[in-house]
Parts: structure tokens; sequence; C-alpha cells
């Protein structure tokens, strides 16, 4: 399983790089896989994270080169620690199937965030379940096309990620929750 770092203290050094160089009439070039970031000042309590900002810096980087990207983000306390993970869909041609498109969950540890599991070919809407595996929560993703019959599918944490694909076992079929973190509304184009 491949973990993603996410460094928001480089993120920082990134925005003002990026700042300074429109002020200065350039053009800000792309940010690249080596340049992992998120945001706020070190000590920032985790309620005062601005996620969207976040989310959309998480997929610049994991994406870089990808061309027009769209995501969207929400936040749920999965680990029972008092401290919202985030989860963010990422839609695009260049990185969507017929089946979906990546949904991403990842943890703060410290100043960075940590890719928990990436997902592929997921669909609208995702949320959480009220049951728990190896002390998380349960996540129930939408899937459909691609052959897979449209329905629900409930992820268990194994104790290190969630299962990458929600179109197999062990993905477990459900009826349709109501706790929804990302509902099916209009992605946000990655700037």
């Amino acid at each position: 399983m491949w973990h993603f770092t996410y460094d928001r203290a480089m993120f920082r050094s990134f925005l003002l790089f990026a700042a300074l160089a429109c002020a200065a009439a350039c053009s800000p070039s792309g940010q690249t896989a080596s340049s992992a970031a998120a945001s706020p000042t070190a000590g920032v309590a985790p309620a005062d994270i601005d996620f969207p900002s976040e989310a959309e810096a998480w997929v610049r980087a994991q994406y870089p080169g990808k061309g027009f990207l769209l995501y969207l983000s929400g936040k749920a306390d999965l680990d029972g620690d008092g401290v919202d993970e985030m989860l963010i869909y990422v839609g695009g041609a260049s990185v969507c199937r017929s089946g979906g498109c990546p949904l991403a969950v990842l943890k703060e540890e410290g100043d960075h965030w940590r890719t928990v599991t990436l997902l592929s070919v997921v669909q609208l809407p995702v949320g959480v379940l009220d049951s728990r595996s190896h002390g998380w929560r349960d996540l129930w993703v939408t899937v459909a096309g691609g052959g897979v019959p449209a329905g629900f599918r409930r992820l268990q944490f194994d104790g290190t990620c969630y299962p990458a694909n929600p179109t197999v076992s062990p993905a477990q079929p459900i009826d349709k929750p109501t706790s929804e973190v990302i509902a099916a509304t209009p992605l946000t184009r990655i700037k």
C-alpha cells in the first residue's frame, strides 16, 4: 500500500512563493509531487483548518500534470480521536474510469496529511456508518458503471486501511445509508 505524505509547512511556503510570483506578474508553475503540501501554520487547532483549500492542494500535489481536475471534500472523525479525517473525491477525465473516480481518506499527523487509503472507482455520494472496524468508522460509498450494478457498499477498516476497490470483496452491499460526508453535488474545479 502506497502512502502519500501531505506537509502543511511546505504548502504555506508554496503559497507565499505563488503570491510573490503573481505580484511580479508571473504565472506560478504547477506544484510537483515532491512538493506535496497543505496549509495552516503549526499549532493551529484542527477545528480551524481550512479543509477545502487543503483538499485542493492535496489534489494538485497528488495528480501533477493531469490537466483539468475537480474535487469535493468532507470531514468526519473516523478513528474516534476527536480530530476529523478528510475525505477527498477527485474528478476529471485523466483520473476517473468508467466505474467512477478516486476517493482519498487522509489522516492529520502533526503538520501533514497521511493518505490512509486511496480508493478507486467511487461514485457520489459517500459517507460514514455508525459501525466500526478496528476502531475506525465504516465508510459507505456509491458504486455504478463499469459493469457493476448500481448500489452502495460498506468498507471496513482492516487495521491499516480501507479496501481500495469498493466493487469487489471485502466490500459489502448495503441499503442506502443516510449519513453523507460528500453529497452528489457539482464538483469544484482545481485552480
